[in-house]
C-alpha cells in the first residue's frame, strides 16, 4: 500500500511538473526563430509571455489540443470498429491505412499547432501574423 500511495504521488507531481513545463515553454520556439536569443532568456521570455496572456495562450492550446485529438483519434477508432477483421489480411489492410493516415496527417498537424503558436506569440507581442488580422486572432479567443 505504502508504494502504491508513493507511486500515486510521484505520479501527481510528475504530471504537474510536465504541464508547468509545457506551459513555460510554449513561446520557445517562436522566440528563438525571431529574437535570437539564449535558450535561458528564451525559457524567461516565454514564461513572461505566457504569464502576461495566460488565458489566451492556455485556451488557445487546449482548444487546438482537443481538435487534434479528435482529428487523429476519430478515424483510426472507426477504421477498428467498423472493419470486418474475419482474417489476418484484413487486419493488416485496416492498421496499414491507419498508419499511412497518422504518417500524412502528424506532420501537417504538427506544423499547424507550430504557426498556431507563432501566431499566439505575435498576439502577445503585439505584432500581426501573416495574412492574420489582431481582430482575427482576438476573435479566436472569444466565446
Amino acid at each position: 500500500k505504502g508504494k502504491d500511495k508513493n507511486n500515486q504521488t510521484t505520479g501527481f507531481f510528475g504530471t504537474i511538473l510536465g504541464v508547468s513545463w509545457k506551459v513555460a515553454t510554449l513561446f520557445v520556439v517562436p522566440i528563438m526563430a525571431f529574437e535570437k536569443i539564449g535558450i535561458f532568456a528564451t525559457i524567461k521570455q516565454s514564461m513572461s509571455l505566457v504569464k502576461n496572456t495566460f488565458g489566451q495562450s492556455v485556451t488557445g492550446m487546449v482548444g487546438f489540443g482537443f481538435l487534434g485529438h479528435i482529428i487523429l483519434s476519430l478515424p483510426a477508432i472507426i477504421f477498428i470498429l467498423l472493419g470486418k477483421h474475419e482474417n489476418n489480411v484484413d487486419l493488416v489492410i485496416t492498421l496499414s491505412i491507419i498508419a499511412f493516415y497518422f504518417l500524412i496527417t502528424l506532420p501537417i498537424w504538427s506544423t499547424a499547432k507550430t504557426i498556431f503558436k507563432t501566431a499566439i506569440y505575435n498576439f502577445a507581442v503585439g505584432k500581426a501574423t501573416g495574412p492574420f488580422e489582431e481582430n482575427d486572432i482576438q476573435a479566436s479567443f472569444k466565446k
